[in-house]
């Protein structure tokens, strides 16, 4: 489950984690470990044997595939993982995730325009210092080397560069779902999700994991329980979950300057920009 941050890509792994039947906490909330981030530094560390806060950056880049095709080789059943990494390929030109132990790809596309409003106030930046980290091709997450993070290090460049990484490549298939879609009809979405990753269902488990995945009821869980991904700066993780939510926040200028990078990937997912 491939997605820039802030795309809707939670959401969705939540959806998966009911129709797989893994299990929730006391108070209801699914336990996301059972579908980990792909960068996540204990998962990693464990299957690599060493710790990965003695390796360097690019030496824990290029032992990743290995930990997948491991992880493939112990596990009876498919994994689902959560990626935010841009494809990309380690110091001897192989694919990040190998071929023979990937089934399939989803990537969830998000207006970049919404994104920039949702990832501010998830990170505690600015609308502009976020806009900036949309914009630039050398952007990086988890990749702070005075502080040892849960991920390493996550190559995302821009939003152009992060969705065409996976749109060019020849190599994975890729179903591409647009998060607008799925607020519009989740279930026929998510039956394309299900199809796609080749999971079997029954109408009334769908149904049930629908239901427990609606956006609302994760946000009065959240607000009951908390939430153990919602950063310290952030108020909320599920905080809206809507669409053309830039139109009440971002300014001309900011909008323009969003458009100006990416228009021809907007254009192509239908992503037109409201002219005020």
């Amino acid at each position: 489950m491939v997605s820039y941050p802030k795309s809707g890509n939670t959401w969705v792994r939540i959806f998966l984690q009911y129709m797989l039947g893994i299990k929730e906490n006391e108070e209801g909330i699914p336990i996301l470990s059972d579908i980990p981030i792909a960068s996540n530094r204990i998962l990693l560390d464990q299957y690599l044997g060493v710790s990965s806060s003695d390796l360097t950056e690019s030496e824990i880049w290029d032992l990743r595939p290995d930990v997948y095709r491991e992880i493939s080789k112990q596990s009876a059943d498919m994994r689902v993982f959560k990626v935010h990494d841009a494809f990309g390929y380690d110091s001897s030109g192989n694919p990040i995730f190998p071929v023979e132990v990937t089934r399939s790809v989803v990537y969830i596309i998000r207006n970049p325009l919404d994104i920039a409003v949702s990832y501010s106030f998830h990170s505690g930046k600015s609308f502009n210092e976020t806009i900036q980290q949309l914009n630039d091709p050398q952007f990086s997450i988890s990749n702070n080397e005075n502080e040892l993070k849960h991920q390493v290090s996550q190559h995302l460049g821009s939003w152009s560069n992060h969705v065409c990484s996976w749109l060019d490549q020849e190599i994975l298939p890729v179903t591409f779902v647009r998060f607008e879609q799925l607020l519009e009809d989740c279930r026929k979405e998510f039956k394309r999700i299900l199809s796609t990753l080749d999971i079997p269902y029954n109408n009334e488990t769908l149904d049930k994991a629908i239901k427990a995945s609606d956006f609302a009821h994760l946000q009065e869980l959240e607000n009951a329980y908390g939430f153990r991904e919602k950063p310290i700066q952030s108020t909320s993780f599920f905080r809206e979950g809507k669409k053309d939510v830039y139109r009440d926040h971002l300014n001309v200028k900011q909008t323009n300057s969003i458009d100006e990078h990416h228009h021809a990937i907007m254009k192509r997912f239908g992503y037109q920009l409201f002219k005020r």
